[in-house]
Formats: structure tokens, C-alpha cells, sequence
């Protein structure tokens, strides 16, 4: 393998976080059902995920804290799943104030589609990490949990 500059590997980095911003809504698509598909984000399929994982009720506030997000990103998202008629929404029982979200049959397909895409992604970049050797991905995976770090704060 070349030498690479820092400023190389820097503009490099720099050029795969703009390419995973802007990837089209298309490579992310959710199949809803054999005929259907819909452009669902990273986020509202985490939230699809995240309704399935927690314990009921799973309101607006446990999907806001589970995924470092506002309140009002998540009802943003929760909105069109709603509307995409993937999620219901219903007051909790004990505080009408309070909505609780649930999995609709399509939502349920749509998580399990999902984890088919993830489980996929995961062979791809499997396949990508055999290309190297133990030494390389060591210092691959060393680059990846810094630049982690650096985007989260």
C-alpha cells in the first residue's frame, strides 16, 4: 500500500462523510410490501427498530433519548412513519398526555426489511475487510473509532 499524506487521508475522510450525507434516499429504500417500496432514513428506520425493541409504551421521549435526537426530530419522523401508516400513535392509559407509538403489520415488514439491508451492508464491508490484512484492519478499525469520536463531539 502507498504512503498517504495526513492532508490526503484528511480530504479523503472528509469526502466519505459528504458521500454518506447525501446518499440518495433510493439506496436506503424499505420494502413495504412485494409491490411497495418507500425512502425511509436512517432514522426512521432506527425508530421503526427502536418501537419494536423497547418495552411499552415507547413514547416520544424514550425514541429522543435512545437515539441523542430532539423531540421534535423525532416527531418530525414519527409523523410520516404514521402517515406511511408504519406506526400508530395512541394516548397512554394512564396519562392521556403522554403518546405511546406501536408497530402496524407494515411497520413490523419494514424492521425486518430493514435488518435484511443491515445484514447485507454488513456482508458487503465484511467482504470489503477481507482485502486486508489483520495489521491493516487494526489500524483501519483504530482511524474509524477516532473519527467516530470526532463526529459525535
Amino acid at each position: 500500500m502507498a504512503k498517504i499524506s495526513t492532508k490526503a487521508l484528511a480530504t479523503q475522510t472528509s469526502d466519505l462523510i459528504n458521500t454518506l450525507q447525501h446518499l440518495p434516499q433510493s439506496s436506503q429504500s424499505t420494502s413495504l410490501s412485494q409491490t411497495d417500496a418507500v425512502a425511509l432514513s436512517r432514522t426512521q428506520r432506527h425508530l421503526l427498530h427502536l418501537v419494536e425493541q423497547l418495552t411499552p409504551p415507547v413514547t416520544n421521549h424514550d425514541l429522543s433519548t435512545a437515539l441523542n435526537i430532539s423531540r421534535p426530530a423525532v416527531t418530525k419522523a414519527t409523523a410520516k412513519l404514521i402517515k406511511l401508516q408504519l406506526l400508530t400513535s395512541q394516548p397512554v392509559a394512564n396519562d392521556h398526555r403522554i403518546i405511546q407509538f406501536c408497530l402496524t403489520p407494515s411497520g413490523q415488514n419494514a424492521v425486518k426489511d430493514g435488518q435484511a439491508i443491515e445484514r447485507q451492508q454488513l456482508n458487503q464491508l465484511e467482504t470489503l475487510a477481507n482485502h486486508f490484512d489483520k495489521k491493516q484492519r487494526k489500524l483501519i478499525a483504530t482511524y474509524l473509532a477516532a473519527l467516530n469520536q470526532l463526529l459525535q463531539g
